[in-house]
């Protein structure tokens, strides 16, 4: 048998870029979506009523295949799509329609998911007096609805030559097979010659409605899944995919207990070290943890050789004074070794705040005046700071003989001081004499502010170390201060030569495992779903043995160190083990530059100071270094307490003044005899308030690293902390096979059909207003009692006695003279949705108003069909309106 279709639309691919033949309203051809090709029709959403149509001339008892592509154009929900194909004579008169389908509101897929809805129909065969095939396609209004587009709109007649062979017997249904793919819907063939007439053919009755869909049966239980097959060799891992979503995190189960640990193998070889890699941004300090017990200070080792010193690093802020602590007795001043050579004096330093000033003693003996030599002018006085509290007088020493005073002269106003004259040669030093007692420490007055800081001279020659003495007994510790803000990490300097490891310690108990941190994304594809919960783990086996580490293989360059997340709370800090013995300092490699120094952060509290050890032998004096030139005179303190005046000493006779002679340049230093021995210090006098910080000094070159000492025993290892983050997750595994389908359930009870179907029609044209209703003056096909005309107005209102769900379909056609006209219809009941809500608008003057609703009726109530909008007039010729109310329950 031969077939041959033929498509009766032209441009229902819209492929010309333009419209044309079709009739549009609202409607336009788009190059921006489509489903094959590169056009489409796009009809506007909302409130507008956008459609389009196109006339072919008809086959009189020929029926066609419709079919058409719709997708939504936005993520806004989608109107209601009605597609129509109806039947008109050769003056555009309404005959009938040959096939009507609706897509819901809100049921279309979204164009820029690639997503579209085709539907796929035959018409009812072309009646005899019909000239013209009407396919129409029309959006019912919907406020905030998305626009349509509609893409490969086809209607196709197939003729078929060849007859039909008479049908054999039916053979017994065999066992249901697995269900294949659908394949494409054929075109519909002509129809065979009739057979020949039986008796009198009858009146034929009315087409009952098609009954409604019975309800699917609940799905048959799941048949065993069959025993899995042997696994296939696993393919190249693909490259991974891009990481989805990942959903939230079910709840963690319970962890089983651990395992036993098992024998650590020995230690593989080290490999080599890689690259230091950037270092990521430090976290915020986490909390400090409670310190533990000091263990064992183990023996000092034997001090290295000490390394070229680095260039000096900038001073960091001096930190706030700490509290001053207690000063021990003084001790007894040892003999004053013979004063080594004076070196160059430097320039004048600063002058220091002014101390506080004693009590005055008695006054000597006046020895005579000698002559007066001229004053200089005074230099500017800077400012007084404010007297302190005056401390108790000492007791008075013996008053020496008073001198006879000679004339004072009157004193001339201060002139200007001079220049200063150069220093001359500084004579020969005396010797010193014996130092006398040292009188009982006055109270220490309050400590004057600091003054600016001078520039510090260049550092001196560093004298040979003496020996260390015998380190004393540690103090209890003080309070911990404040940690001041970390300061800027300073460039880590080489690493010295990485020592031999010693064997490792035995292992301690592990604790108890620490909350389990959050599982990272999961990767793959789409987003995936919650996590069920995890169910509880079991306990885990014992572990086995572990075998020896194999040799370490080289350790590539380090990447790009991440940021480091917030510092977890420190853990209580165990016990500390016994310090091993030290090992000797290697030598001390060189110094690297040093980091700019950071803030200094406020002084702790002052512990107490423990008792001095054994003061060791005094080296040789180094050669003084020159002094730097002064710095700015700081302001003046406030004066201190005035301590206690000690007992005056016997006041010596003066002699008479001498004319002060010129002053002659100094002369040579003579050279300073040698140290005498210091004689044992004695104990420390009251601790004086502590200077400003001096600047930190550079930090020496580590030295090599010295073997390290065999491990302690391990102690108890602390609780866990909390789990970091946990990285990336790999990409899927390949899925595994899908097992056989399972039974196929019974099917579900067929349902009961139409319980009441009601239909009318009107003939003869008429002008309804807007507001007025759509009359059916021609009785049709009524059985059940659900739907009734009504008994007073029986050609426009139909009664709904009974609540149920409810279909009404009506066709409305026009004259030419109708337009902007819609139909909408009104229920006096109570529904869900009301049918109101849809509107039904006529896009063509002359064209027909389609309209087809489903609503739930929940209680009895009138429905009729009205009209909005401009008057309508129904066409003059034939049927020009029709409906059918259907209940589907």
């Amino acid at each position: 048998m031969t077939v041959t279709f033929f498509n009766l639309i032209t441009n229902g691919d819209f492929e010309t870029g333009n419209p044309s033949p079709w009739a549009v309203y609202a409607s336009s051809v788009v190059n921006s979506v489509q489903k094959s090709g590169q056009y489409a029709m796009q009809l506007t959403g909302g409130l507008v009523g956008a459609g389009i149509l196109q006339a072919s001339v008809a086959e009189p008892g020929a029926s066609y295949s419709v079919s058409a592509s719709f997708a939504k154009q936005s993520g806004q929900v989608s109107p209601q799509v009605n597609l129509s194909v109806i039947y008109y004579d050769a003056s555009y008169t309404f005959i009938s329609a040959g096939y009507s389908e609706v897509i819901l509101s809100g049921t279309l897929p979204d164009a820029s998911e690639g997503n579209w809805k085709t539907l796929h129909a035959v018409t009812d065969p072309v009646p005899v007096n019909a000239f013209y095939a009407t396919v129409l396609i029309t959006l019912t209004p919907l406020a905030g609805s998305s626009d349509v587009v509609v893409d490969e709109v086809v209607l196709t007649r197939a003729e078929a030559t060849g007859i039909t062979g008479p049908a054999g017997a039916p053979g017994p249904t065999g066992a249901d097979g697995a269900t294949g793919p659908t394949g494409a819907t054929g075109a519909q063939g002509d129809t065979g010659p009739a057979g020949p007439t039986g008796g009198a053919t009858g009146d034929t009755g009315a087409t009952g409605p098609t009954g409604p869909t019975g309800a699917t049966g609940a799905d048959g239980a799941t048949g065993a899944t069959g025993a899995d097959g042997a696994t296939g060799a696993t393919g190249a891992t693909g490259a991974d995919g891009a990481t989805g979503a990942t959903g939230a995190d079910g709840a963690t189960g319970a962890t089983g207990a651990d395992g036993a640990t098992g024998a650590t193998g020995a230690d593989g070889a080290t490999g080599a070290t890689g690259a230091d890699g950037a270092t990521g941004s430090t976290g915020a300090d986490g909390a400090t943890g409670a310190t533990g017990a000091d263990g064992a200070t183990g023996a000092t080792g034997a001090d290295g050789a000490t390394g070229a010193t680095g260039a000096d690093g900038a001073t960091g802020a001096t930190g706030a004074d700490g509290a001053t602590g207690p000063t021990g007795a003084n001790g007894a001043t040892g003999a004053t070794g013979a004063d080594g050579a004076t070196g160059a004096t430097g320039a004048d330093g600063a002058t220091g705040p002014t101390g506080a000033t004693g009590a005055d003693g008695a006054t000597g003996p006046t020895g005579a005046d000698g002559a007066t030599g001229p004053t200089g002018a005074d230099g500017a006085t800077g400012a007084t700071g404010a007297d302190g509290a005056t401390g108790p007088t000492g007791a008075d020493g013996a008053t020496g003989a008073t001198g006879a005073d000679g004339a004072t002269g009157a004193t001339g106003a201060d002139g200007a001081t001079g220049a200063t004259g150069a220093d001359g040669a500084t004579g020969a030093t005396g010797a010193d004499g014996a130092t006398g007692a040292t009188g009982a420490d006055g109270a220490t007055g309050p400590t004057g502010a600091d003054g600016a800081t001078g520039p510090t001279g260049a550092d001196g020659e560093t004298g040979v170390t003496g020996a260390d003495g015998a380190t004393g007994a540690t103090g209890a510790d003080g309070a911990t201060g404040a940690t001041g803000a970390d300061g800027a990490t300073g460039a880590a300097g080489a690493d010295g030569t990485t020592g031999a490891t010693g064997a490792d310690g035995a292992t301690g108990a592990t604790g108890a495992d620490g909350a389990t941190g959050a599982t990272g994304a999961d990767g793959a594809t789409g987003a995936t779903g919650a996590d069920g919960a995890t169910g509880a783990t079991g306990a885990d086996g014992a572990t086995g043995a572990t075998g020896a580490d194999g040799a370490t293989g080289a350790t590539g360059a380090d990447g790009a160190t991440g940021a480091t997340g917030a510092d977890g709370a420190t853990g209580a800090t165990g016990a500390d083990g016994a310090t091993g013995a030290t090992g000797a300092d290697g030598a001390t490699g060189a110094t690297g530059a040093d980091g700019a120094t950071g803030a200094t952060g406020a002084d702790g509290a002052t512990g107490p100071t423990g008792a001095d050890g054994a003061t060791g032998a005094t080296g040789t004096d180094g050669a003084t270094g020159a002094t730097g030139a002064d710095g700015a005179t700081g302001a003046t303190g406030t004066d201190g307490a005035t301590g206690a005046t000690g007992a005056d000493g016997a006041t010596g006779a003066t002699g008479a003044d001498g004319a002060t002679g010129a002053t002659g340049a100094d002369g040579a230093t003579g050279p300073t005899g040698a140290d005498g021995a210091t004689g044992a210090t004695g104990a420390n006098g009251a601790t004086g308030a502590t200077g400003a910080d001096g600047a930190t000094g550079p930090t020496g070159a580590d030295g090599a690293t010295g073997a390290t000492g065999a491990d302690g025993a391990t102690g108890p290892t602390g609780a866990d902390g909390a789990t970091g983050v946990t990285g990336a997750t790999g990409a899927d595994g390949a899925t595994g096979a899908t097992g056989a389908d399972g039974a196929t359930g019974a099917t579900g009870a067929t349902g009961t059909g139409l319980s009441a179907f009601a239909s009318r029609s009107n003939t003869g044209g008429t002008t309804i207003t807007a507001g007025g209703t759509v009359p059916f003056n021609t009785p049709g096909v009524l059985f059940g009692t659900d739907i009734t005309p009504s008994p007073t107005t029986p050609t426009t209102t139909f009664v709904i006695n009974t609540p149920g769900y409810y279909r009404v379909s009506f066709n409305v056609y026009t004259g030419t003279l109708s337009l902007l006209s819609s139909v909408s219809a009104n229920f006096t009941g109570t529904a869900i949705p009301q049918p109101s809500s849809s509107v039904f608008s006529l896009l063509i003057a002359g064209g027909v108003i389609t309209g087809d609703l489903l609503f739930q009726a929940t209680t009895p109530g009138n429905l009729t069909l009205n009209v909005s909008g401009l008057t309508l007039t129904l066409s003059g010729a034939g049927t020009n309106a029709e409906i059918i109310i259907e209940k589907l329950d």
